[in-house]
C-alpha cells in the first residue's frame, strides 16, 4: 500500500544557486580545476571574482516561506528536508559559530531557516527537517584538523558541534539529515555524544529521526533510518527503514540555469519510483532546487504537484484490502489481468481507485491460473483517470475482502497482464 507519509521534498539552496551552473559542487569543482566550471568563470565574470562573492548576489526578493509549506502540503509530503549548510558552510540560518558567511550577513539578509520553521508550524501534519553537512570543504580549521590525520578536532569542538546543537535547539527540526561525514570516523565527529543528548535531552528527543550519515562505517549501521548512497533503492523488502533521496533534475541538487527538459524526470518515473521504494519499505525524499530569487522553477513544481495528485486519489489504509499497481496498459482489448489468488466472487471485489468512490466493481471471472480481472478501455480509463490522479501510470486496483477472515496477505495478487 501506499501511505502518503511515505513522501518527503528536499530542497537545496546556497550560493550555488546564484552560477546555477554544473552542480551544488560548484565551488569545490572550480577549486579543482574542472573545465566547465573554471570556462564558466572565466567567460562570466571577471578574474578578481570569487565564489564567496556569491553570496551576496543570492538576494532572494521572491522568497515566500509561507508559500513553500503550502506548496509542500498540498503535494502530498509528510516531512520536509532544507538545507541549513551544505559542504560550502554558507548558514542559511542564525548562526553564533559562523561570520560573515550567513544568510543573515549577505545576500538575502534573512533567517531563512527561521522563516520556514515557523510557516511549517502552520502545517502539523508536515515535519520540519534540516539537511547539516559536518564537514566544510575549505574551513581552515577542517583543514587543519585533516592535515594532521583528524588526531585534533579542532573544528568540531569550535565550530561544528556547537553549531549544530544550537540549530537543533533554536529551529526544533524534527529531522535531522547529516551529510559530509565521509572522510572521517564518527569518533571525530563526536557522533555518539552528539546523537545521545539529541535522543535524551534536545527539545526533540521524543520525536526527532535521523538519517545514517555519522561518520566512516556507519551508513546503513546505525539511524533511524537509512539512506545509504543517494538515490539509493535496493529492489527488495528491507526489515530496517530506508530512504531513497533522489532528484527532480538528475544532474543536480542544486539549481541550474542550463538544465534541458531531458534532465527532468517524467512523472511517470518518479510514481514509479516512489512505488519501487515504498515497495521495499522505504520513504521517497524528492528533490528540488530554489532559485537564486528564492523561487520554485514552474516544472519543479508541476512535478511535486503531480506527486499529490497521484497521492490523493491512490493513497489508502484499509486493513481489509490489497492493492495492484499498473504501470502498463494491457496492449489488447479488453484488458484482462490474471491474480494468483483465487478470490471467491462472493467474498469480494475489484475497483479502480481512480474511478473514484462510486466506481463499479471490475468483472470478474475465475479461470484454471487464477482469477481474471476485466479491465474497462484504454480511452475510458484515460477519460476518467487522467484528470483524477494527474498522470496516465500507476493505475491502482482495490482488491477487497467482505470476508475478514481472510487476510490480505492470504490473497496479495501476483498479477500478469494479458
Amino acid at each position: 500500500m501506499i501511505r502518503q507519509k511515505k513522501l518527503g521534498f528536499f530542497m537545496h539552496f546556497g550560493p550555488y544557486s546564484v552560477p546555477g551552473f554544473g552542480s551544488e559542487w560548484f565551488w569545490y569543482n572550480l577549486e579543482s580545476g574542472r573545465a566547465e566550471e573554471v570556462s564558466y568563470m572565466k567567460q562570466f565574470y571577471s578574474p578578481r571574482f570569487t565564489y564567496q562573492d556569491f553570496g551576496s548576489k543570492l538576494r532572494m526578493e521572491f522568497f515566500n516561506a509561507s508559500h513553500f509549506a503550502k506548496l509542500v502540503h498540498d503535494a502530498g509530503a509528510k516531512y520536509f528536508v532544507f538545507t541549513s549548510k551544505h559542504h560550502d558552510g554558507f548558514v542559511n540560518f542564525n548562526s553564533s559559530y559562523t561570520f560573515g558567511w550567513r544568510s543573515l550577513d549577505i545576500g538575502p539578509k534573512r533567517d531563512v531557516v527561521g522563516e520556514l520553521s515557523s510557516a511549517f508550524s502552520e502545517y502539523p501534519t508536515v515535519k520540519f527537517g534540516l539537511y547539516h553537512s559536518l564537514f566544510e570543504w575549505f574551513n581552515p580549521l577542517y583543514l587543519a584538523d585533516k592535515q594532521a590525520n583528524f588526531s585534533t578536532r579542532h573544528f568540531v569542538e569550535n565550530k561544528m558541534m556547537p553549531e549544530l546543537k544550537q540549530l537543533v535547539e533554536k529551529y526544533h527540526p524534527e529531522v535531522i539529515w547529516s551529510d559530509g561525514d565521509w572522510e572521517a570516523l564518527p569518533e571525530y565527529w563526536g557522533s555518539k555524544d552528539f546523537l545521545a543528548w539529541l535522543f535524551n535531552s534536545s527539545p526533540t528527543k521524543s520525536t526527532v529521526v535521523v538519517n545514517d550519515r555519522w561518520g566512516i562505517g556507519t551508513s546503513k549501521k546505525h539511524g533511524s533510518f537509512y539512506s545509504g548512497p543517494d538515490r539509493y533503492n535496493p529492489g527488495t523488502l528491507q526489515k530496517h527503514k530506508f530512504e531513497d533521496a533522489t532528484t527532480v533534475d538528475k544532474q543536480s541538487w542544486g539549481y541550474r540555469k542550463n538544465l534541458d527538459l531531458q534532465d527532468i524526470i517524467s512523472p511517470q518515473m518518479l510514481i514509479q519510483n516512489m512505488v519501487s521504494v515504498v515497495a521495499c519499505g522505504g520513504n521517497f525524499l524528492l528533490n528540488v532546487g530554489p532559485t537564486m530569487e528564492g523561487t520554485i522553477s514552474p516544472i519543479f513544481e508541476e512535478r511535486l504537484r503531480t506527486m499529490g495528485s497521484w497521492l490523493n486519489v491512490n493513497a489508502r489504509d484499509d486493513l481489509h484490502s490489497v492493492y495492484a499497481i499498473l504501470f502498463d496498459w494491457p496492449s489488447r482489448e479488453p484488458g484482462v489481468i490474471t491474480s494468483k489468488y483465487q478470490l471467491d466472487l462472493q467474498q469480494g471485489n475489484v475497483t479502480m481507485l481512480c474511478y473514484g468512490s462510486k466506481s463499479r466493481p471490475l468483472r470478474m471471472k475465475p479461470s484454471a491460473k487464477g482469477l481474471q480481472v476485466y479491465l474497462p478501455s484504454y480511452a475510458e480509463m484515460r477519460a476518467k483517470c487522467l484528470k483524477q490522479q494527474g498522470v496516465d501510470t500507476g493505475f491502482v486496483l482495490k482488491f477487497q475482502i467482505h470476508n475478514s477472515t481472510i487476510t490480505p496477505q492470504e490473497m496479495i495478487p501476483t498479477i500478469q497482464i494479458v
